[in-house]
This record gives C-alpha cells, sequence and structure tokens, in this order.
C-alpha cells in the first residue's frame, strides 16, 4: 500500500515560519516524533524551484514524500499518519468545528487585530523592503475569491463565539477530541495561535481552559528537523519514481491521464496542471512530468478544490 512506502520516506516540509497552515503541520510532525527535512520558502511567490515542481499552485505548506507532494494539511498529515496516531480522523459531528475554525476564524483573526500591530508583525517576518512585496501578493491572492473578509466587529464576535465554543468543550476534557490530541485540535489551534502572533489582545480574553489548552498543544513542538536544499529535493524524487507509484487509477468522470487543471475554488485560486490519475470522495492526484525527468505525483483535496480538463 502506498501510503506505508511512504512512511519510510523522510518528509520535506516547503514552508515559512509566520505561516498557520505550515504551523499546524509543524505540530504534526511533532506529534508524530518525526524527524523531517526543513525547505524555506518566501511568504510570497516567485518560488521558481517549487513551482518547477507543482507548477501554479501557490498555497504554503507543500509536504513532499517522495515523488509524492501533498498540497493540503489534513492529507499531508493522513499521509504522515501511523496506526499508534491517529490525527487524520475528524469524527463526522466534529467537522463544522473544524469548517468554522478554518473557514471562518482563521479570516475573523486577519480582520480583528489593528492595523497598526499586523504592520508591526510583518515588518518583523518579511522586513521593511518585502512588506509593499506582501501587502501586494496578498491582495492579488483575493482577486476573484469567494470569501470576503467580517468588520472588525464581526470578526471580535466570531472569535469569541468560538472560544465560548471551544470552552464548553475543554472544561471537562484536556483536548477537543477528547483525552488525546486529535486533527480537531491542530484545525482550532492554528487560527488562533496567529490570532495570537498578531495581536495578543485577540486571544487574552478566551476562557482559562482555552488558554491552556493552546499552551498544551504549543508544547508538542516540531519534532527534530534539518535543513533540506534543492538536491536533497531532487534525490528524493529521483529515488521513489516508479510507474504510477503505486497509486489505483480511477479518473471517472475524466478518462486517464486526461490532462487536466486543478486549483482551488475559494481564494489563491492559481492552478497546476497534469495528467489526472486519481479521482475520489477524498483527493485529486496528478502527474507531472519534469524536466529532468520522472515524475512528481500531486494530492489536492477534493473539498474546496475544482478540476477541469485542461
Amino acid at each position: 500500500e502506498f501510503r506505508r512506502v511512504l512512511f519510510r520516506s523522510k518528509p520535506i516540509l516547503f514552508h515559512y515560519p509566520m505561516s498557520p497552515y505550515s504551523e499546524k503541520l509543524r505540530l504534526a510532525l511533532g506529534i508524530y516524533h518525526r524527524k523531517w527535512l526543513s525547505f524555506a520558502v518566501p511568504a510570497q511567490p516567485p518560488r521558481p524551484f517549487l513551482r518547477g515542481l507543482i507548477g501554479g499552485y501557490r498555497r504554503i505548506p507543500v509536504l513532499q514524500l517522495g515523488a509524492h507532494f501533498f498540497c493540503d494539511s489534513r492529507l499531508a498529515i493522513i499521509a504522515l499518519e501511523e496506526e499508534s496516531a491517529a490525527l487524520g480522523v475528524v469524527a463526522p459531528e466534529d467537522q463544522s468545528l473544524c469548517r468554522t475554525a478554518e473557514e471562518e476564524i482563521f479570516f475573523a483573526v486577519m480582520a480583528a487585530a489593528p492595523t497598526r500591530r499586523v504592520v508591526r508583525y510583518l515588518l518583523k517576518n518579511v522586513g521593511l523592503m518585502g512588506l509593499p512585496r506582501f501587502l501586494k501578493d496578498r491582495a492579488s491572492m483575493m482577486t476573484n475569491a469567494t470569501v470576503t473578509l467580517p468588520s472588525r466587529t464581526d470578526a471580535r464576535d466570531q472569535i469569541a463565539r468560538f472560544g465560548a465554543e471551544l470552552g464548553a468543550r475543554l472544561k471537562t476534557q484536556a483536548f477537543l477530541s477528547g483525552s488525546k490530541v486529535g486533527l480537531i485540535d491542530l484545525c482550532c489551534y492554528h487560527p488562533l495561535w496567529m490570532g495570537a502572533n498578531l495581536d495578543r489582545a485577540l486571544v487574552a480574553t478566551l476562557p482559562e481552559c482555552v488558554s491552556r489548552w493552546m499552551t498544551t498543544v504549543k508544547q508538542f513542538g516540531h519534532g527534530t528537523s534539518s535543513e533540506a536544499s534543492e538536491s536533497t529535493v531532487m534525490s528524493a524524487i529521483a529515488r521513489d519514481n516508479k510507474e504510477d507509484n503505486g497509486l489505483r487509477i480511477d479518473a471517472m468522470p475524466f478518462e486517464p491521464y486526461q490532462s487536466v487543471e486543478v486549483g482551488p475554488s475559494d481564494y489563491g485560486r492559481d492552478i497546476s496542471t497534469g495528467q489526472l490519475v486519481k479521482i475520489d470522495s477524498l483527493e485529486i492526484v496528478i502527474r507531472r512530468s519534469l524536466d529532468t525527468g520522472g515524475y512528481v505525483y500531486l494530492h489536492f483535496p477534493c473539498q474546496g478544490f475544482e478540476v477541469s480538463a485542461a
């Protein structure tokens, strides 16, 4: 089974420090006690090396396992999963809370933070010269987006309601998932982590049990990492290059290996193109040919992404 083969590959994470979804995945690596390779990328394109591998898709993080690139944090966590740590499963009754965290609170913390604090945080992370480029890029990223930022007042109300909902659970259990940490904890933690970085006041009024939970989640850490180079990335691809790479071919309603475009349906709607290998209720997998020879396989979630004939 190809995921078990992938588990033996040392993960390579393409990320940057202030990326909240990267923090979600870094924490998963810490919970899994994984050794991993860090490939630092800029907070905004251009990222020519990564683009040469995965095409136009621009969101971060991207997790590489051999010749497979997971362009979604939840798919990446599932790919890393082992039987002793089932982070990738979210109970059906918890799906709504995860969506609230990652679709509503993610944007609410950006809207709720005072502009001066956001600017101060960005200056610290991207520098004076990088700030106008970053702001221009994020404005472009929201072009044709299907989501809009709430007003500051509405955003603060959303965060307060979210904190109260988390608090109702955490009064009687250590984690949102129960006695052990789960994916729902990481989904709900990382937007609040971003909010705390932007402005501590955004999380200062959350219930005490929520603050304790955030401290506990943070303490899982990021595992053990070392720096990855471009040659490390290419070597990992070369070692794992096998025809179809153990994937079950299932392209309905498209033809197998049909050229397709895949991209997000909400924001940052840049696309990647390739040959469709698999599409099911969980993921879309396309195969891309490299100029250097061989293939890479890009994994996208079905939820929140669109696929069409190229």
